[in-house]
């Protein structure tokens, strides 16, 4: 059984880090598919997702 504090770590983790991540997956499916105005939303609580999320809407300009 998991503890609270595991669980907590791992919402946080989802927040911070694989949502931003599914935002980009999503602008690229649509970029891929004709879609060319989509770009990636929101912000990481990483900076590596940040970033991927800035230079991924930069390379899709």
């Amino acid at each position: 059984m998991r503890s609270p504090v595991t669980a907590y770590v791992g919402l946080r983790a989802e927040k911070r880090l694989v949502t931003p991540l599914v935002t980009v997956t999503e602008a690229a499916r649509s970029i891929a598919a004709g879609d060319f105005g989509r770009r990636a939303s929101g912000q990481g609580g990483f900076g590596e997702a940040d970033r991927l999320i800035e230079y991924f809407n930069r390379m899709a300009e």
